[in-house]
């Protein structure tokens, strides 16, 4: 065989296969990149997706809860109900540090989307990275939109096309999202707790984790940096800013080493008042608030809005949620070493 006729036969089924993974990605759209849902099932791009509504349907809204997944299982009307003529969407992104919440407030401001209140959740996963993710929407980074879909539509997606056309019942972590209002749920997980109440705790393994303290506060100056331009376009914009920081289960709390856990919180009181419902109390230290080790059950949301906005029809644990300013953070981290000298003893 010669070897331009040997040439010709790997470029045409170069050319087939190729067409193959673009037919299967465009009409399977395993990533929800291509058509338009209401319902996203499986495995998505959730910074794509959202971007991509929010473009045609931002007049709806004029106020974003923005943080991580762990805010996403948080349904908007949880605090929609406090805060008056507000129409807030839940814009959780997988995964989301401070730099990908400020990338995307510039990118709305930018676009002169409405935004009177902004609900934000911190996260302890800030004391490693800041640093916003460059899967953004191609437009939030200034990107081409066009080369973005040609290297989805001619990428392998296995795992999210099995995902697609097989769905699995007993898939424990499989997740559906409302694009109209942005938060997400645990399908088979809610499914689990209801039937298990008294017992899915144990069958949990991330529950079961023995982690070490090993995690430092190794962005100090870049989050500082972020904190005090997402503070300066907020009061530039006349946005409402509403701060927390995560209540994180225990499980994943006793990964940090405490005197950066410490001076994390003392830095974000140096630019913005803040809730904070981290460390161990009534709420972290129960597993029954949570679906795993990482996100907590819409009701610890519920209980989160109700503390922020004074909610005294709510009962709330009185060690959860507690507001920080510059002028009280020592004596509250004071409080909490003692907090945390006595949970140790305890465990």
């Amino acid at each position: 065989m010669s070897a331009k006729k040997w040439l010709r036969q790997w470029g045409l089924m170069f050319f087939i296969c190729l067409s193959i993974v673009g037919i299967v990605n465009y009409v399977i759209d395993p990533q929800y990149i291509f058509k338009n849902y209401t319902i996203y099932r499986g495995q998505l791009d959730v910074r794509f997706s959202k971007v991509n509504y929010l473009k045609e349907n931002n007049g709806i809204y004029n106020s974003y809860m923005m943080g991580s997944s762990r805010i996403g299982t948080t349904h908007p009307s949880s605090v929609e109900k406090y805060e008056r003529n507000k129409k807030f969407y839940n814009f959780w992104i997988g995964g989301a540090n401070l730099g990908d919440i400020l990338v995307h407030l510039k990118y709305f401001i930018k676009e002169k989307y409405s935004i009177k209140t902004l609900y934000i959740q911190v996260g302890l996963q800030n004391m490693k990275s800041v640093s916003y993710d460059v899967r953004a929407h191609p437009e939030v980074l200034d990107n081409s939109l066009y080369i973005f879909y040609i290297k989805n539509l001619f990428s392998v997606f296995y795992d999210a096309v099995f995902l697609k056309l097989f769905p699995s019942e007993n898939d424990i972590n499989l997740i559906e999202m409302e694009i109209n209002n942005g938060y997400f749920k645990f399908i088979n997980r809610d499914l689990l707790i209801e039937s298990n109440k008294g017992n899915y705790v144990h069958i949990e393994d991330s529950f079961k984790l023995n982690n070490k303290r090993s995690v430092h506060f190794t962005t100090k100056k870049d989050f500082g940096i972020i904190l005090f331009e997402l503070n300066k376009l907020c009061r530039k914009n006349n946005i409402k800013l509403i701060t927390f920081v995560t209540p994180h289960n225990k499980v994943m709390m006793d990964s940090y080493v405490l005197e950066d856990y410490f001076e994390f919180l003392r830095v974000l009181s140096k630019y913005n008042s803040f809730y904070d419902f981290s460390g161990y109390n009534s709420v972290t230290t129960n597993n029954y608030n949570y679906y795993e080790s990482s996100h907590y059950l819409p009701k610890v949301g519920e209980l989160i809005s109700a503390r922020i906005f004074g909610d005294e029809t709510i009962f709330i644990p009185k060690d959860f949620g507690f507001l920080v300013t510059n002028k009280n953070i020592e004596g509250y981290l004071d409080s909490k070493r003692s907090n945390i000298s006595e949970y140790e003893l305890k465990k």
